[in-house]
């Protein structure tokens, strides 16, 4: 059930290419990061703005490349497993 659901979402997804997958994991990370950041530095300081957002922002955007690269593989290779296996049904 689990393994019809996954590929049926993979198919979806892949379609859309490795490029538009790794950098929607970059914006996703880099605006988490970013908003996290002013948060808690407007808790912590009272200002809203610092390098150190930039920083974060920065960080999360290339931890989201990384990260969307490796998930890519990753789903790649859970996909030709069920789909050349056979193992969905």
């Amino acid at each position: 059930m689990k393994t019809d659901r996954f590929i049926r979402k993979w198919e979806k997804g892949r379609k859309k290419g490795k490029i538009f997958y790794v950098l929607s994991y970059c914006i996703i990370m880099g605006s988490s990061m970013l908003v996290g950041s002013v948060i808690s530095n407007y808790l912590i300081t009272g200002d809203f703005f610092d390098t150190f957002n930039l920083t974060s922002m920065l960080g999360g955007v290339i931890g989201g490349a990384i990260g969307g690269y490796i998930r890519w593989n990753l789903n790649e290779e859970k996909y030709s497993k069920y789909v050349n296996n056979d193992l969905h049904k």
